[in-house]
C-alpha cells in the first residue's frame, strides 16, 4: 500500500469507531429488556403487532442512536432465542423480516442515493444539519447490518451482497466510510466469518484503487480511507497475525457511559 500522511481527525475517528463497535450497555440490562419484549411478543392483549411491525420497531430502535446500535443488536439475538424457545417458526419469521428490512434499507441508501453532498473534504467534516442527519441515518443502517452479521442474524450471503455493492462502486467518501464501518462492525465480536479468499479479493481490488490503477485518480484522503479498510480486512483474516490479535481484543465490553434508561426508551 502507498504511504499517506496521517490526518489527526481521521486517526481519532478510526480509533473511536473501534471502541464504539465493542461498547455495550450492561449485559444484564439488555437481557432484562429482551425478556420484557419477549413477554409482550406473546401477549396479544398488550402488543397487538404483526411480525413485520415488530421487525420495524427493532430496526428503528437500533438505528436511532449509533452508540446503542450494538446493544440493540445483542437484544435482538436474545429476543430471537427467547421467541424460539416457544415457537421456532415465529423466531425464524422475525429473523427473516429483520433481514429483509435491513437489506432493503441498505440497498436503497447506498445503491440509489447520490451522496456527494454528504462528503465534505475528509468524509468526516461537519456539514449542513439536514445532510448530517441524513448521513448519520445512512451510517446507522450500515452499523446495524454489520452488527447483525457479526452476531449471526444476517446471513453471509446478504453481508456479501452489501459489501460487494460498496467495494466495487466507491463513488464518494461517504461510500468508503460506509464500507469501513460495515466491515469493522462485522468483524467485532464476530460469531461467523467470510471466506478469506473473498476478503483477499476485495483487498486486492482496494489496493489497486489506492495505488491509482483505477479509471479515476485518487486523492490522498480517499487513499487513507482505502488503507484503513484494508487494515480491517487484515483483521478479518487477510493477515493471520493481525486477525488473531483482533479476535482477542475485539470482544464486547460494558461501556458505563451507555444508559439503560436510554436503551429502554429506544425500544
Amino acid at each position: 500500500l502507498p504511504l499517506v500522511p496521517l490526518d489527526p481527525l481521521m486517526q481519532a475517528y478510526f480509533f473511536r469507531m473501534r471502541m464504539l463497535a465493542r461498547g455495550t450497555c450492561d449485559p444484564r440490562r439488555i437481557r432484562e429488556e429482551a425478556q420484557t419484549l419477549s413477554g409482550c411478543f406473546f401477549d396479544e392483549n398488550k402488543e397487538n403487532m404483526g411480525i413485520e411491525a415488530w421487525a420495524q420497531r427493532l430496526v428503528f430502535a437500533a438505528i436511532a442512536q449509533v452508540y446503542y446500535t450494538r446493544s440493540v443488536a445483542i437484544l435482538i439475538v436474545e429476543l430471537l432465542d427467547d421467541v424460539k424457545a416457544t415457537s421456532e417458526e415465529l423466531s425464524d419469521d422475525l429473523r427473516a423480516a429483520l433481514v429483509k428490512i435491513v437489506s432493503a434499507a441498505f440497498r436503497c441508501s447506498w445503491d440509489q442515493t447520490e451522496l456527494n453532498l454528504l462528503d465534505g473534504f475528509t468524509g468526516l467534516d461537519p456539514i449542513n444539519q439536514m445532510f448530517e442527519l441524513m448521513r448519520s441515518h445512512l451510517l446507522s443502517i450500515v452499523a446495524l447490518a454489520g452488527d447483525l452479521y457479526a452476531l449471526g442474524v444476517l446471513p453471509a450471503t446478504d453481508m456479501c451482497q452489501m459489501a460487494l455493492l460498496l467495494v466495487y462502486d466507491l463513488r464518494t467518501l461517504t461510500h468508503t466510510r460506509a464500507l469501513h464501518l460495515l466491515l469493522l462492525r462485522a468483524s467485532t465480536g464476530a460469531q461467523q466469518t467470510l471466506p478469506v479468499s473473498l476478503l483477499r479479493l476485495w483487498r486486492e481490488h482496494l489496493v489497486c484503487l489506492a495505488r491509482g490503477w483505477g479509471v479515476f485518480s485518487v486523492r490522498d484522503v480517499t487513499r487513507r480511507w482505502l488503507i484503513e479498510i484494508c487494515n480491517v480486512l487484515d483483521y478479518m483474516g487477510c493477515d493471520e497475525r493481525k486477525a488473531a490479535g483482533w479476535k482477542a481484543s475485539a470482544q464486547h465490553r460494558r461501556d458505563v457511559a451507555l444508559s439503560h434508561d436510554v436503551l429502554s426508551s429506544l425500544l
